[in-house]
């Protein structure tokens, strides 16, 4: 399981990964709409947006192309926190 969130900050083009204490992120493992097999590739995206790159590069040159995809990693929100006091 990956331990890494993104947040992005208030400055523009600056992103930042909480220590291992932070949120844990559980992506899909396929993309909701095309099926792609993109879940192995969230821990190397995550790394290098916290290393300073741009989240549109990393996506670029993991072979992301199609938006469908991408929404996979920029629009993921992890709820687990949220539920796990009702079960």
């Amino acid at each position: 399981m990956c331990r890494i969130e993104i947040r992005k900050l208030y400055k523009p083009n600056e992103y930042r990964v909480p220590s291992s204490e932070g949120v844990i992120m559980i992506i899909p493992v396929r993309c909701f709409t095309c099926g792609k097999v993109v879940g192995h590739l969230y821990e190397e995206y995550a790394q290098r947006v916290a290393a300073g790159e741009h989240p549109k590069d990393v996506l670029d040159s993991l072979g992301l192309d199609r938006y469908c995809c991408r929404r996979m990693f920029l629009t993921h929100v992890e709820l687990i926190d949220e539920v796990i006091p009702f079960t």
